[in-house]
C-alpha cells in the first residue's frame, strides 16, 4: 500500500534506504550472488517486464496506486521514476523495480495479481 514500504533511492552509485535501519532490510538478498544447481552464479531474480504501460498501471492500481509512476515514486522518489522499470519475479510473483541498466533491483514486497 502507498506509504507503507521502505523507500530506496539510487544516489552516486549507491542504494540508500529510507525508513529502515539497514539497507539490507530494504533490499533483502536481491543482487547477492548465490550458486545455482548448475554451479552458475545467480545475481538477480527472474524478472519479467510488463508488456506495456497500461499493464503496469493496471497492476499498480490493484495495489492502491493511481498508476505505475506513483508506485515507483513510493520506492525511488519522483526524481528517479524514469530510471526504473516495473517487473515481476516469475517464480515468486513479487513486483520489483529494476534500473534501466539492469544493475539494481528493488523488491517492493507487492505480489503480481492476475
Amino acid at each position: 500500500p502507498p506509504g507503507k514500504a521502505a523507500k530506496a533511492i539510487k544516489t552516486g552509485g549507491k542504494v540508500v534506504a529510507q525508513g529502515v535501519k539497514k539497507v539490507g532490510d530494504a533490499i533483502g538478498n536481491v543482487g547477492k550472488k548465490s550458486k545455482g544447481k548448475s554451479g552458475s552464479s545467480v545475481t538477480k531474480p527472474s524478472n519479467k517486464p510488463y508488456k506495456n504501460n497500461a499493464e503496469a498501471n493496471k497492476q499498480a492500481q490493484k495495489h492502491g496506486y493511481k498508476d505505475a509512476h506513483e508506485l515507483k515514486a513510493d520506492y525511488v522518489t519522483k526524481r528517479y521514476v524514469s530510471k526504473y522499470d516495473m517487473k515481476y519475479d516469475t517464480k515468486t510473483g513479487e513486483i520489483y523495480l529494476e534500473s534501466k541498466d539492469g544493475k539494481i533491483q528493488i523488491p517492493t514486497g507487492l505480489i503480481n495479481k492476475k
